[in-house]
């Protein structure tokens, strides 16, 4: 299987690990190799990545992450959490992910994130829940059609100030992607 894209990092990481390396400190690229699921394979049963696995890029965005290390709802915790979900090794992670939460709300979540990208991500996604056997309620494929209509039309009215002020006072980003960003409240006070 082949995935990746112009885009995808594991494709530069060899040229920009020496730049970030320091005198005493050096990082290194490894299993360049390995797609992101076979990645997640490798660590699903490590018990150190169970307890302390941080992938978050937002975790300080609504506090509604429950003492975890992740926030559960961004772009990269949704993306980590899929895979673990396509191994059928979600449960391992619930000290570092709200994996109740997720669970609870799978329809809406994971269709959201296949919606909200068209990429290698999704698919090595979709490739892995279907070799390992993983049920993907009918739900996820109404909320990705949502998804991808939201991005649409965020992409057509994203930058009217007043109509990003209705969306949020009236609370549609929650509504519809099950999480409030912290955008909103920064930006709009509401």
């Amino acid at each position: 299987m082949s995935y990746g894209g112009s885009l995808d990092g594991s494709f530069f990481d060899l040229f920009a690990l020496p730049c970030m390396s320091t005198q005493n400190l050096t990082f290194y690229s490894c299993d360049s190799g390995k797609t992101r699921v076979e990645k997640e394979a490798a660590i699903a049963d490590f018990e150190p990545a169970q307890k302390y696995l941080s992938v978050c890029s937002d975790e300080q965005d609504g506090g509604d992450n429950h003492g975890m290390n992740n926030c559960s709802h961004c772009e990269k915790c949704l993306r980590t959490m899929a895979g673990f979900y396509a191994l059928g090794k979600l449960d391992n992670f619930s000290k570092v992910f709200d994996v109740q939460g997720y669970k609870k709300d799978l329809s809406r979540r994971l269709g959201w994130w296949l919606g909200s990208k068209n990429g290698a991500f999704q698919r090595e996604f979709l490739d892995y829940a279907a070799q390992n056997n993983v049920h993907i309620p009918a739900g996820v494929y109404v909320w990705k059609g949502i998804a991808k209509f939201w991005k649409a039309m965020y992409k057509v009215f994203g930058n009217v100030r007043f109509i990003r002020k209705i969306l949020y006072a009236l609370k549609l980003d929650y509504l519809i992607k099950g999480y409030r960003s912290g955008y909103a409240h920064k930006k709009y006070g509401v």
